[in-house]
């Protein structure tokens, strides 16, 4: 699986949750438009992410592989291991957890 496969999987996953979502309230905008304005910059920010740290990347392909809980502990390790790296990845899906909660969907 490619590495653009697997960020349009991530992508389209954070959309799906996303996009039939109703609105919370008055002054949260859950419109498409402002889903995909959300997606589309985590997208772009994931992208230079790999590219800043391809050894991130191929643990997280080869997680896609692997049965769940061996996946699971090597993107746990390879984290535990460059804290930074996770805060940053952190950072960058943040306002997508953000979308999520404030339109309230799963």
């Amino acid at each position: 699986m490619s590495n653009k496969t697997i960020l349009a999987a991530l992508v389209i996953s954070a959309a799906s949750a996303l996009v039939g979502a109703p609105v919370a309230h008055a002054s949260t905008d859950c419109s498409p438009e402002s889903v995909t304005q959300t997606i589309r910059a985590a997208d772009n920010a994931l992208s230079v992410y790999f590219a800043k740290y391809p050894q991130a990347n191929e643990v997280i392909t080869q997680a896609y592989t692997q049965p769940e809980s061996v996946g699971a502990a090597n993107i746990k390790a390879y984290f535990g291991a460059h804290p930074q790296q996770d805060r940053e990845l952190q950072d960058i899906m943040a306002p997508i957890d953000k979308k999520r909660q404030e339109c309230k969907t799963v």
